[in-house]
């Protein structure tokens, strides 16, 4: 049995076990950003894990508290996830004792200030993407982290998805011979309630959103690093910018070209918010086949894997395992010391995201200069 199919086991266990006490063992967490990616996946992420090792029946993690600088968003959050505390002064939940650590899931504006906060008070961090909004302000979170012997993440679900467990599973099997090149489409259309901040400066735009995504997966999947992007700013349609002519308006379709360091393999993607009928889809061409996943990088979609030889198809069969909770169940791991961050690659961790967040911006100089860029690493 696979290290895949016995954790899709221990994950249909723990979502259908009934809710456990907490305990003494129990990893307590604090959520700062009452969100949406917060609400729909992570409070359920957090809440379903495991039991506590050598503590049957108590459970494995807990959400102890949510912050939101609005205080009836964060009261509402609460007593809709059945949350003990709400709070709208930082230092009140950074100060509670059980909380060990903290899921940032603001504003992108906003995970610099919150991440720092939270290290300073001790606590191992989940970073939402981007990390920072600059590297600098990355680095300066990397720093802190390891200063203080704590563990600070990034939370590149993406990584987790079973199909592309399996496809980075089957590329370091040669499945499909040498790799030769592939191509990332995540074009699904932006939906109206998404429409606020993500078409706004300053942290929104497609690159933030989806671009950086698919620069990680090329790096997760291949084992390799990027070295120089080419990019253009295609159409540019729902950004409140273009209407009021108030500012330049942040990216909504990118066109990418990526060259990998190792055998200068280049990577088409197409990262778009205003493309409505086209299912998201990562493929990578061998010499020997062609692995095609679909419906990988959006949450509505079903995920298949295809592997293709001689013009004939095979699906490959997946896990049934939550991409979320297993970021949670890598991330709990590690703080118990149970497994070494090393030896879970599912797993971002700081310097992923700040290799991600160099790429991204990479990609957005590379619009404005209408010119190839090699990335600063």
């Amino acid at each position: 049995m696979t290290e895949l199919t016995e954790l899709a086991e221990l994950y249909q266990t723990s979502i259908n076990q009934r809710r456990q006490q907490v305990g003494a063992d129990s990893i307590g967490w604090g959520i700062l950003g009452a969100s949406h990616m917060a609400e729909r996946w992570m409070v359920n992420a957090i809440r379903h894990q495991p039991v506590a090792p050598n503590a049957p029946g108590i459970a494995g993690s807990w959400a102890v508290a949510v912050y939101s600088h609005n205080e009836w968003r964060a009261q509402q959050f609460a007593r809709a996830n059945q949350i003990p505390h709400a709070c709208v002064n930082l230092d009140d939940l950074l100060s509670r004792r059980e909380i060990q650590c903290i899921y940032v899931s603001s504003h992108p504006r906003h995970h610099f200030p919150l991440t720092m906060a939270a290290l300073a008070a001790g606590k191992h961090v989940l970073c939402e993407t981007p990390l920072a909004l600059t590297v600098e302000e990355a680095q300066t979170m990397q720093r802190a982290a390891d200063n203080r012997g704590l563990l600070l993440a990034v939370n590149h679900a993406r990584r987790t998805t079973p199909a592309l467990l399996q496809m980075r599973a089957l590329l370091a099997d040669q499945a499909i011979g040498d790799v030769l090149g592939g191509r990332i489409s995540n074009t699904t259309f932006l939906p109206p309630q998404f429409q606020t901040w993500r078409l706004q400066a300053n942290g929104g735009g497609v690159l933030f959103d989806r671009t950086i995504h698919s620069l990680d997966l090329l790096r997760f999947l291949l084992g390799d690093e990027i070295v120089e992007v080419m990019a253009a700013n295609a159409q540019q349609i729902l950004s409140e910018q273009v209407a009021t002519g108030s500012a330049a308006p942040v990216e909504e379709d990118v066109l990418s070209i990526v060259r990998m360091a190792q055998r200068n393999l280049t990577f088409q993607l197409h990262d778009s918010f205003v493309i409505p009928h086209n299912p998201t889809s990562i493929e990578i061409y061998g010499t020997a086949g062609t692995l095609v996943a679909r419906g990988v990088l959006n949450e509505q979609e079903d995920s298949e894997l295809r592997i293709l030889h001689n013009q004939q198809y095979t699906i490959e069969p997946l896990a049934q395992i939550n991409a979320y909770w297993q970021q949670l169940y890598y991330f709990n791991a590690v703080v118990r010391q149970q497994n070494p961050l090393s030896a879970t690659p599912g797993l971002a961790n700081a310097l992923d995201g700040i290799k991600s967040l160099t790429a991204t911006l990479t990609v957005r100089q590379a619009i404005q200069t209408h010119a190839p860029m090699l990335l600063k690493l």
